[in-house]
């Protein structure tokens, strides 16, 4: 298995155990890591390496923010972007999954 679908499947599984949300962020930073652990794949991130703060609101106006590396990240958003087609897809069969 690539790097590449390994951290895809590990962003789908943060998703789906709502580790980290599935929607779009209220903002999205990038930086020089500091040493917080990633929200996708559960290791630091070292400040040799970009890490990624999505910013997301809360109800009562409070925000939450999630840490990721740039591979995570972009991991993420691919599976996010997944995860709302297949909502979407979902929502226009009537709740039911598509007919294969």
């Amino acid at each position: 298995m690539s790097n590449e679908h390994r951290l895809r499947r590990l962003a789908k599984e943060a998703i789906g155990a709502a580790r980290v949300p599935a929607g779009q962020p209220k903002g999205t930073w990038g930086g020089n890591g500091t040493g917080r652990v990633c929200d996708v794949c559960g290791l630091p991130i070292p400040g040799d390496e970009i890490e990624f703060e999505v910013e997301f609101s809360q109800e009562a106006g409070q925000s939450h923010t999630y840490h990721l590396h740039s591979q995570c990240f972009a991991a993420w958003e691919f599976e996010r972007h997944a995860f709302e087609a297949e909502e979407c897809q979902a929502r226009s069969n009537g709740g039911r999954p598509p007919a294969i």
